[in-house]
């Protein structure tokens, strides 16, 4: 029996974003290799529309700018 994706249509905003610029950081060392295996894994277990949803993991911080996150790392 194939795996079932969890669709994510229902979870998606309608709205759009603030206009203030939200910036997602990936730590790390990043190869394309490494890029694509994480979205390939991804798509295994989410979906669009019933379609393959690609990603990779990101980590988010609200209330500091990106020089404080990282002298703090």
């Amino acid at each position: 029996m194939p795996e079932q994706r969890i669709e994510q249509r229902e979870l998606l905003r309608a709205e759009r974003p603030p206009p203030a610029t939200t910036i997602v950081v990936r730590g790390g060392r990043d190869t394309v290799g490494k890029l694509r295996s994480h979205a390939q894994r991804t798509a295994r277990a989410w979906s669009l529309d019933e379609l393959p949803l690609l990603g990779i993991s990101v980590f988010a911080v609200l209330g500091i700018t990106l020089d404080e996150m990282l002298a703090r790392r």
